[in-house]
C-alpha cells in the first residue's frame, strides 16, 4: 500500500476517533435523555423521574433541560400528586431561569397556580403580580395573569379589587377571545357587587360575540338567566335555560332551575291580581311586599 494512502487512512481514522471523543458528553446526554422519554411514553413514570433528575444532574448546559424539567413537573403534579415536591421543583426552577424573563413568567405562573390551589389567595396574587410584570408591555400577554389576580380576588370578597383588575384588562385587551373572557368574569363579578344592570350588558354583549368557547357560552347563558330572574323577568329566564339544557356543563343545576321557574310562572300566571283601583289610596300600606302586592292597613 502506498505511503500516502497510509498516511490517509491513518488521518481520517484519527480524526473519527477524536471525533467520537469528543462527542462522550453529548452521547451521554443523548442517550439519557431518549431512556427518559422512552420510558415516559411508556408508562413507566418512576423510571423516567430517575433518567430525568439524573439527566439534569449531569448536565448543566444542555438545551433539554427545559423539557427534562416540565416532564418532572408532569411526574410529579398530575401522575404522583406529590405538590409539596412540586413547588420545590418551581422554585428551583425559577433560580435556574430567573434571567429569562418569558421562563421566568411561566414559573411564577405556575407557582401562583399552586398556592391557589391550597387557597394561598395572597402568595398566589404576589406570585401572578410578579410574572405579569415579567410578561411584557402589552394587556393580551399579561391577561393570564389579570384574570387569575382577578378571580383570586371574587375569592377573598375583595370583589372591588376584582373589577378594577378586568376593567384594566377591558381598556386594553385586543384578542376578542380574551375580551369575551374578562366581560364573563365581569359580568359574574358585578353581580357579587349586585350591580344587575352592568352584569346584564356585559354578559348579553358577549353572548352576541359568539367568542366564548361552546361550554362557557352555556354558562354565561345560565348566568344570564340568573340576572333575568332577579328583573322578574321569568319567561325569557326559562327560554335561555332550555336553549342550554343539553350544552351546560352541569345539566342537573338546569334542571333544578327549570323546575324552580315552571312553578313560579304557573304560580304567576294563576295569582289573582290585586283590585287597588276600588281602594282608597289612604288606606294602603305604602311599601309593596315582594310579589308587588300592597295591603289594606287594619
Amino acid at each position: 500500500m502506498p505511503k500516502a494512502l497510509k498516511h490517509i487512512i491513518l488521518a481520517v481514522g484519527l480524526s473519527l476517533t477524536l471525533a467520537a471523543g469528543c462527542g462522550d458528553g453529548k452521547d451521554a446526554a443523548s442517550v439519557r435523555l431518549e431512556k427518559a422519554r422512552n420510558a415516559y411514553n411508556q408508562g413507566l413514570y418512576l423510571e423516567a423521574e430517575a433518567d430525568y433528575e439524573r439527566f439534569l444532574q449531569e448536565h448543566s448546559q444542555h438545551p433539554a433541560r427545559w423539557e427534562a424539567w416540565g416532564r418532572l413537573l408532569d411526574i410529579t403534579f398530575s401522575i404522583k400528586n406529590d405538590q409539596e415536591k412540586g413547588v420545590i421543583l418551581l422554585e428551583a426552577m425559577l433560580l435556574e431561569y430567573g434571567e429569562d424573563q418569558e421562563k421566568a413568567a411561566y414559573v411564577l405562573q405556575r407557582i401562583g397556580d399552586f398556592y391557589a390551589e391550597q387557597k394561598q389567595w395572597d402568595k398566589a396574587i404576589e406570585k401572578w403580580a410578579k410574572g405579569r410584570r415579567l410578561s411584557g408591555q402589552q394587556v393580551d400577554s399579561q391577561w393570564p395573569f389579570l384574570l387569575r389576580m382577578a378571580r383570586a380576588y371574587r375569592a377573598m370578597h375583595n370583589y372591588d379589587m376584582s373589577r378594577e383588575t378586568l376593567a384594566y384588562g377591558m381598556k386594553g385587551l385586543k384578542d376578542s377571545k380574551s375580551v369575551a373572557a374578562c366581560k364573563y368574569d365581569l359580568a359574574m363579578t358585578y353581580t357579587f357587587l349586585e350591580n344587575w344592570d352592568k352584569s346584564r350588558k356585559m354578559l348579553e354583549e358577549v353572548l352576541a360575540s359568539g367568542d366564548l368557547p361552546s361550554e362557557d357560552h352555556a354558562v354565561a347563558t345560565c348566568l344570564l338567566a340568573d340576572v333575568l330572574i332577579h328583573f322578574g323577568e321569568l319567561d325569557k329566564a326559562r327560554d335561555l335555560l332550555e336553549s342550554v339544557s343539553s350544552s351546560h356543563p352541569n345539566p342537573l343545576a338546569v334542571e333544578v332551575k327549570l323546575d324552580y321557574l315552571d312553578k313560579e310562572i304557573l304560580s304567576h300566571k294563576t295569582r289573582p291580581k290585586p283590585v287597588i283601583e276600588e281602594m282608597n289610596p289612604e288606606d294602603l300600606v305604602a311599601r309593596p311586599d315582594e310579589e308587588g302586592r300592597f295591603y289594606r292597613k287594619l
